[in-house]
């Protein structure tokens, strides 16, 4: 299976701000954002947008999924 790599830098002041912005807004409800809750609802939103990057290699094809479907098992 092929395996490639990309890196980015980016600045995430604006970010880290909203996550102290809903959390603000959230105590007392027994609820906190993370910041990878924050980058799978990012994810999520950005294969919405470019569907095309949907996709997975299956022997000689790429198998484009119709729906995004991220599962994340949250153990504490």
């Amino acid at each position: 299976m092929p395996h490639f790599y990309l890196t980015i830098e980016v600045v995430l002041d604006q970010m880290l701000q909203m996550r102290v912005d809903i959390n603000s807004s959230l105590v007392g409800h027994g609820i906190r954002v993370s910041l990878n809750d924050m980058f799978i609802k990012a994810l999520a939103l950005a294969l919405e947008a470019h569907p095309q990057c949907n996709v997975t290699f299956a022997n000689d094809r790429l198998l484009l999924y119709k729906r995004v479907d991220i599962f994340c098992l949250h153990v504490r």
